[in-house]
């Protein structure tokens, strides 16, 4: 297998130009199938996890030691 790096390059501009032609709204449906795609292949969280920020207590060194 080979790869043709100029060629690689060339597609990829000529797609980002197509792109970039495409109306606003077509752009954000993209956008909108491509979330949903995202949330349908991530693993789930199980419910008591969905909103909850938790942290971990800092941690002190020489908590209960002489600081003087």
């Amino acid at each position: 297998m080979t790869f043709n790096l100029a060629k690689i390059l060339q597609n990829k501009r000529e797609f980002r130009q197509r792109l970039a032609a495409r109306p606003i709204a077509e752009k954000l449906a993209m956008l909108d199938a491509l979330r949903e795609r995202a949330l349908a292949i991530r693993p789930k969280r199980p419910a008591s996890a969905v909103g909850v920020l938790r942290e971990q207590p800092p941690s002190y060194r020489g908590q209960g030691a002489n600081t003087e």
